[in-house]
């Protein structure tokens, strides 16, 4: 959508790194809420996975997904995870949540598959993008500086490997582009809690809490837009 790979390139790369786990899954993720209901930050929370962390070999940072923790690790390390963890019921779901297909994503543990990207992706013909990308590190690759060596390598490198800080992408993204609305083009809008999370840390427009996010949400400048809701939609289109 920015520019830096073309369609058929970036359906490549897509098809490439989701090949290599077609039935070769290495490892595993778990959900775990850093939130109260309110969707505040909960220090107490945060405390007791970064503890787990510490304490469990093989088990990584995968995501830092605005009020949730997404651990990868070793099947071994998740399962030992899962014991220390304590355990919520959130509407349907019962959290840890186990992600099922799911490698472990952005940990060590992908460290082969970042090298055999670089292998057999090589030929990309990665470009300079056209409007601003911001990854998993918070750092913006811009049309006219980007070294586009330099992005494909962070890209079939430690984007697979380290963790993805998407925290860290959205707040760069609202502080330093102050965009009217945050568009989540689909085709599902999973992402959306993780977004008002994080616009609610940052006191983004004055939200503090999740019933502030919602009752901006239903009036004429809601900050947020999902794609796959028709009225949302219209807003865009």
């Amino acid at each position: 959508m920015a520019g830096a790979l073309p369609v058929e390139a970036s359906g490549r790369l897509i098809d490439t790194m989701g090949g290599y786990q077609a039935g070769n899954l290495v490892g595993g993720q778990v959900v775990v809420p850093l939130t109260g209901d309110d969707w505040r930050p909960d220090p107490t929370r945060l405390r007791i996975v970064q503890r787990v962390v510490d304490e469990v070999p093989d088990l990584y940072w995968s995501i830092r997904l605005g009020g949730q923790a997404v651990l990868g690790g070793s099947v071994p390390a998740l399962e030992a995870a899962l014991e220390r963890l304590p355990s919520e019921k959130r509407g349907a779901y019962t959290y840890p949540l186990a992600l099922p297909l799911h490698s472990a994503f952005h940990t060590p543990l992908l460290q082969s598959t970042s090298g055999t990207a670089l292998i057999e992706l090589a030929d990309l013909p990665w470009q300079r993008p056209t409007l601003p990308l911001i990854d998993g590190e918070g750092r913006t690759w811009r049309p006219l500086s980007t070294d586009t060596a330099a992005m494909a390598r962070w890209t079939l490198g430690p984007q697979v490997t380290d963790t993805y800080d998407f925290t860290a992408m959205m707040v760069a993204a609202l502080g330093e582009y102050g965009p009217d609305i945050v568009i989540l083009p689909g085709p599902g809008e999973g992402l959306g809690g993780a977004v008002a999370q994080v616009m609610i840390q940052m006191g983004w427009r004055g939200m503090r809490n999740r019933d502030d996010f919602m009752a901006m949400q239903k009036g004429p400048n809601a900050p947020l837009v999902s794609m796959c809701r028709a009225d949302q939609a219209a807003r865009v289109v």
